[in-house]
């Protein structure tokens, strides 16, 4: 695998010479996609401080009983508050989130679907604000039976009509939304300019030694650096510069055709492709379909970055940090002055 950029690319743009470390996540508590008012959250890499600082914990709360039941548990002495959920708008005036109706169109303006990764980066950019920053979420994948009535997991991918896989296509990626603490509560800021979805349609950009290559090319991009979208956004990292890391991990099941005919059915096999289009994706749209464009399979399972701070930035898809079922990306600043992912 190459080289991760040097200091003098354009991924590195934003790093400053003094050594950065990771500052503890949670001064607080964060769990299940909501954030725990009782204490502040932190997640930031601006400010200077040892790697044992950062590594003490603030909770101190008794562990809460294993248990399965329909109650979301919280500590003594703590309470839960949901900050942003499916469905939740990111821009003013949309109608009352109905999940029975909703359009493809109008989930690019609303909050994704089921949640991985949570990073909190603070605003303004370079402070260490624990009280008002943007909440970056990968969404990762859907569940058509929760979505759509009479819909099973079993049967989801050959029984979705177009609406609904256009709907599962914008409802999975990653979702950006301003947030700030109020009164003890967390809460979104619905008009933010910040907010936005990217999604599996989302056009991004290829950086890095795969780009350009000829597995890299489909009819809709003959150059191989330009990509629609992201899907199985897993868990990821952000970095010193003020940027998320959100990992792609396996796309294998979201195309459908016969892998076996594809030019380069060693390497679909590989990579666990069988065609079995478990969304219904290849069935209205060609680039999810291996027997149309057998090369689409290569422009998923990269490291992509985002830069949350622009909204007019695109996405990069990261090839020198190789292509696999990408789990998380960590960041450091090594002591030598590299950046280690």
């Amino acid at each position: 695998m190459a080289d991760f950029p040097s200091s003098s690319s354009p991924v590195i743009r934003d790093i400053i010479a003094e050594r950065v470390s990771r500052r503890s996540l949670l001064k607080g508590s964060l769990a299940s996609g909501a954030l725990i008012a009782g204490g502040s959250f932190v997640g930031s890499l601006f400010a200077g401080e040892t790697h044992a600082a950062a590594a003490l914990s603030t909770l101190g709360f008794p562990e809460l009983k294993r248990v399965y039941d329909k109650t979301h548990a919280a500590a003594e002495g703590y309470e839960t508050t949901i900050v942003a959920r499916w469905g939740d708008p990111l821009v003013a005036g949309l109608p009352d989130f109905d999940g029975n109706k909703v359009s493809a169109d109008e989930q690019d303006k609303r909050f994704g679907y089921n949640c991985d990764y949570i990073a909190f980066l603070p605003l303004p950019k370079g402070s260490v604000n624990s009280d008002h920053g943007l909440l970056c979420v990968n969404n990762e994948y859907i569940s058509p039976n929760v979505m759509f009535p009479g819909m099973t997991e079993d049967n989801a991918g050959k029984t979705m009509n177009k609406e609904q896989v256009d709907l599962g296509l914008a409802a999975m990626g990653h979702s950006i939304v301003e947030i700030m603490l109020k009164d003890g509560k967390w809460q979104t800021v619905e008009d933010s300019p910040l907010n936005r979805r990217i999604t599996a349609n989302t056009e991004m950009t290829v950086s890095g030694p795969v780009a350009g290559h000829a597995l890299l090319k489909t009819s809709a991009d003959a150059t191989g650096t330009k990509v629609l979208g992201t899907s199985y956004n897993c868990s990821g990292g952000f970095t010193p510069w003020g940027t998320v890391l959100t990992c792609e991990e396996g796309v294998s099941d979201l195309f459908g055709g016969d892998p076996k005919k594809a030019p380069t059915a060693d390497i679909l096999e590989r990579y666990g492709f069988d065609g079995s289009d478990i969304y219904g994706r290849g069935r209205f749209h060609d680039r999810f379909n291996i027997d149309k464009e057998p090369n689409e399979p290569n422009r998923f399972d990269w490291v992509v970055e985002i830069d949350p701070y622009d909204p007019k930035s695109k996405p990069v898809k990261r090839t020198a940090l190789g292509r696999m079922s990408h789990e998380a990306s960590t960041v450091v600043l090594n002591k030598d002055g590299r950046v280690v992912v």
